[in-house]
Parts: structure tokens; C-alpha cells; sequence
């Protein structure tokens, strides 16, 4: 079967795969979005589906205070003896380059792990251990005796570098101090550990450590050493780096920071993060979509290492073996998008999000909400798609904004279209849609009042300079209205009719819009996600009872 990377498009970073079964789960980073850490399933290694999130209820997890690309950091999914994992760090406000001050003091990071029965969930409330670090994958160490009795060992490994944490038998508390295992090769920002614990064709047991290493932008890269005991002399590869990009020009950029899974045929593969920027007319990249999941096999060398993709960098277009035994999964629906170049991500599809395999009512599965949502103020239904939001106080420059829902975008040429019946009783009342990457970082086509309280629409953008109007358009009368977003790589077009009269145009205009990217405000350190676009309505008023309710949101992918 033939497959293009990304296999995972949009904001999917720090890729976690494991395989149980014929199955295969993969978890992501998920930054100051709620509901936390999706967990995604597949059955052929390409086409995946959010079955849950490792953290669901809003009460387990409070990150309401968390600033841009903070919060849930590089998660990592296991399994033993019966129950998933997952290990992830909170990245807490804290800057651990600033000088400690009363505001500003460790932690600045803590590791969670929860735990199932199932990957779809119910998932546990967090358990934290205490290491103020970054990256957390799960260890075990299986050792057979000379007596015939096994050795069972647990650790965490984190950054940086690779460092073990032995933990106790349930996984929850740390029962020494982090020991270092390998450092890496001295690039900077040595993170996303992992061991994999490897017996060759020949007999000879190997523990490579791996890690991502160079930082995650552009030069990222995947790097190994190998040991015959885990906390022995670790041998760095000759055949290092096994995965980053050399050619600046290519698709596929910032590669790294990966870990590997058996097909059911025995054959090796590694999941790792990459980019599809976009470029200007002067040559700039933008990370519009955010970092992405790609996979490449792995291949073992004569002398016992590995290379990834026999060392050419990420591979666009890949093969998996016809007789590796995996299903595929492609549909009636992957047919008709190569015929007419198209993929529609409706939010009213044929399964209700609140019923099946996971029944929790914040498992949005496509949607994520901007930090903690407020739920005595949404109603939300998938099949047919309705989403009611009660006003509250916040504007999307605020992190007090509630609320805020949004899915991933997926493709450089892509339409969002949404049904909006609002009617807005104060000059401090808005709602619409947003294409979104930050509190610093936005654009929003909105219902507001007008000087003269009339019905207005209105663009605004924040390009990490405060938000300004753009473009106001005339009064416009009472009825629904739809608006529409459509994507041209850096270039979005807005625009707006009424939904019973769609010729009557009301609103159109287009700008650029290269600040909603991982690059596009060099005033912030931290830009990990994505962009995201969806839904939003909020106030300058304390209390509202205002309600602005949504219907028929459709996201439409002009294929890559």
C-alpha cells in the first residue's frame, strides 16, 4: 500500500505509537488545548482516528492560567501487564533561562502519567512525580536471572539527554534520582528520550538510546547510541544523524524527535514529527499547520545498527509491504476525495461523539477547546452539529476567552464554512470565526454592534501587535448568516451571506496572514501547535445571557 507523509496532518506533534494486537495507538502533544493528549487509533499504520483523550474531564487538569504553548508536553503511551499509559510533562508559566524571583521559581515542569484498561478510555485522574524536567517516555526493563526468575524494572526516562528514573511497581512515584544513561552527542536541546531494547537476527540483545536533538525547528534531527547494559558505555551511531532533513528546500522539514513500532510482520518503522512550511515570495518559511506525524521504515545494517529510511531523510511518498498483514482502512470516502481532490471533516458526521466506545461528553474527538472549558456555559452536539456558547467575559487576546472551539487545519488549500444565528445586545459582544493560533496571534470574522447598534460584521486580526478592525461592513438585518474562511497557503479570504440568500455576498475580503505560524511572532520563545479554526463568542461584560449558537460547521481539505 502506497502512503504520503504526514500520516498524521495538522498540529500532531511528538508522536507516541505503540502496537497492541492488530492495532496501533498513537498519542501527541496537546500544548493548552482541552480536552488533553489525543489518543488516535489505526489499523493499517496510516489512517488514523481520535478515539479519546487521555484527559477528559475538566476537573483533573486546571489549565485555565497556562500560557501559549505551555501546558501538556510531548506524551508518551506504553503498555504493561494489562493497562495503558501514558507519560506526559506539564509545562508549567515558570521560565527555568529567567533567574528565580518569588513569581517565578521551580517547578517549572512535572510529569503526569495516567493510566486504562482500554485506550478508549475512561482514562484516571493524573498521578505527578515531581521531576522538573521535560520529555517522559516509559521503560521496562525485563531481565531473566540465572536462576530462571525474571527482573522486572520500571523507569521514566526524560531529558535531558537520556535519563532513567526508576519508579515504583504502579507507576506513580519516583523511587530514585534520574541516572544518566547517554547524553547524546552534544547538539543542543538533547530531549524526547527513548530506549528501544532490540535482539538482532545474530542473538545480540542491544539497548539503543534514542533522542531528538538540535532543537525543533529547522535542523531538528534523531540521534542514537547503543550499549549492551542500560546504563553501560553508549556508542554513538556512525550512521548518525538516522533522521533529519538536509535539503532546506524539500516538503517534509524539522525532522525528529521519534520512536519506533513492529509491524505485525516483524518489520520495523519509526513515527517522527515533521513540518510542511509554506513559503513567501521572498523564500520565508511558515509552520502554518504545525508540526506533523510522519512514518519511514527502519532498516538494520550489517554491523547491528539501524538507519531510518536507509539514511535519505524523510521519505514523501512511502510503501508498506503487501505482506506485512495489516488491513487497510481506505474507504468509499478516500475514493471519492481522489476523484474530485477534496475531504470534508463535517462536524455532523454519522457518529455522535457522545455515544459508542467512549462515552464522555468532553471527548470532542476533532475539536479542541483553547484551555479549560466553562460547561454550565456551551451545549454541544455532533449529529446534526449544533454548538451553543452563553457569553462570558474574554476576548481571544485573553486567556480568560472560554469556550473557544476549534479543529485542527489539516492542508494548505482548504474552506471553513459555519451557520451563525447571533444577535448581539452590548457594543462588547462578538462571535464568529477564527482561524487561530495564539492569544497574540488571530483573525476573526465577527458579528459586533456598529456605533449606532446596528448589526455589523467585522474583520480583525492580532499579528502579535494587539487586535485591529480591518474591514467593517454595512448593518446587516437579523437572520442567520454563514461565514466562510478559505485557505490559499499564507493567503485567507473571508467572507459572509445570508444562509437564505447565499448569492447575496455581504462580506469579502482577503489577507495575508504568514503570523499564523510557528514563526510568525519572533517576540515569542514558545510556538509549538498549529493553526487551528473554528467557533468563538465572548464579552467585555461580567455576566451575559447572551447566546450565540452555531450549526453546520464544515471543514473541506483541498488535498495537498
Amino acid at each position: 500500500m502506497q502512503y504520503e507523509n504526514p500520516v498524521q496532518r495538522g498540529f500532531f506533534p511528538d508522536p507516541s505509537v505503540i502496537r497492541f494486537g492488530t492495532d496501533y495507538y498513537m498519542v501527541n502533544s496537546s500544548f493548552q488545548y482541552f480536552p488533553c493528549i489525543p489518543v488516535s487509533h489505526s489499523k493499517d499504520m496510516v489512517h488514523w482516528e481520535i478515539i479519546s483523550h487521555a484527559i477528559e474531564n475538566p476537573d483533573y487538569l486546571d489549565l485555565c492560567d497556562i500560557n501559549d504553548s505551555h501546558g501538556i508536553w510531548a506524551s508518551d503511551i506504553s503498555y504493561y501487564n494489562g493497562r495503558f499509559y501514558i507519560f506526559a510533562t506539564l509545562r508549567l508559566n515558570g521560565d527555568a533561562n529567567a533567574p528565580v524571583t518569588p513569581l517565578n521559581h521551580p517547578p517549572f515542569r512535572r510529569q503526569l502519567v495516567v493510566s486504562a484498561d482500554s485506550p478508549y478510555g475512561p482514562w484516571s485522574r493524573p498521578c505527578f512525580i515531581d521531576v522538573d524536567d521535560i520529555d517522559p517516555s516509559h521503560f521496562v526493563d525485563e531481565t531473566v536471572l540465572s536462576d530462571g526468575t525474571k527482573s522486572v524494572k520500571h523507569y521514566m526516562l526524560i531529558a535531558p539527554g537520556v535519563r532513567a528514573v526508576e519508579l515504583s511497581d504502579d507507576l506513580t512515584k519516583a523511587v530514585g534520582e534520574p541516572k544518566l544513561v547517554w547524553k547524546g552527542t552534544g547538539l543542543r536541546c538533547p530531549e524526547g528520550p527513548h530506549i528501544w531494547k532490540h535482539t538482532l537476527n545474530n542473538g545480540d540483545t542491544w539497548y539503543y538510546a534514542i533522542l531528538a536533538e538540535g532543537g525543533t525547528g529547522y535542523g531538528h534531527r534523531m540521534s542514537v547510541a547503543r550499549s549492551k547494559t542500560l546504563f553501560g558505555h553508549y556508542e554513538e551511531s556512525p550512521y548518525n544523524p538516522v533522521m533529519t532533513q538536509p535539503d532546506s528546500e524539500a516538503l517534509l522539514q524539522r525532522c525528529g524527535h521519534g520512536k519506533p513500532v513492529q509491524a505485525l510482520d516483524g518489520s520495523w518503522w519509526m513515527y517522527y514529527l515533521c513540518a510542511r512550511p509554506v513559503r513567501d515570495e521572498n523564500g520565508n518559511a511558515y509552520t502554518v499547520l504545525g508540526r506533523e506525524t510522519a512514518l519511514d521504515p527502519i532498516e538494520f545494517t550489517s554491523d547491528g545498527w539501524f538507519t531510518v529510511n536507509k539514511g535519505r531523510g524523510p521519505g514523501v511518498k512511502q510503501f508498506l509491504p503487501d505482506d506485512s498483514g495489516i488491513v487497510s482502512v481506505q474507504n468509499c470516502t478516500d475514493k471519492k476525495n481522489e476523484q474530485d481532490g477534496s475531504k470534508k471533516n463535517q462536524a455532523d458526521n454519522s457518529e455522535n461523539v457522545q455515544t459508542g466506545k467512549n462515552n464522555n461528553p468532553y471527548n470532542l474527538k476533532n475539536f479542541q477547546f483553547v484551555r479549560n472549558p466553562d460547561k454550565s456555559h456551551f451545549t454541544f452536539c455532533a449529529s446534526p452539529f449544533y454548538y451553543t456558547i452563553v457569553l462570558q467575559q474574554g476576548k481571544l487576546f485573553e486567556k480568560a476567552a472560554k469556550n473557544t472551539l476549534l479543529m485542527r487545519e489539516t492542508s494548505h488549500h482548504m474552506e471553513v464554512s459555519v451557520h451563525l444565528d447571533f444577535i448581539p445586545v452590548t457594543k462588547g459582544d462578538e462571535a464568529g470565526l477564527t482561524s487561530y493560533y495564539s492569544t497574540t496571534t488571530y483573525v476573526s470574522l465577527s458579528i459586533r454592534l456598529d456605533e449606532k447598534n446596528c448589526r455589523v460584521l467585522v474583520l480583525a486580526k492580532n499579528s502579535g501587535e494587539g487586535e485591529t478592525i480591518i474591514l467593517q461592513s454595512k448593518p446587516i438585518k437579523n437572520g442567520t448568516v454563514v461565514l466562510k474562511m478559505q485557505k490559499e497557503k499564507l493567503l485567507r479570504k473571508f467572507s459572509a451571506c445570508y444562509a437564505d440568500n447565499p448569492k447575496e455576498v455581504l462580506f469579502s475580503a482577503a489577507l495575508e496572514t504568514p503570523f499564523l505560524s510557528d514563526e510568525g511572532n519572533k517576540q515569542e520563545r514558545k510556538r509549538h501547535t498549529g493553526t487551528l479554526s473554528g467557533m468563538y463568542a465572548n464579552t467585555t461584560e461580567s455576566a451575559s445571557s447572551t447566546k450565540a449558537v452555531f450549526s453546520k460547521f464544515e471543514m473541506t481539505e483541498m488535498l495537498d
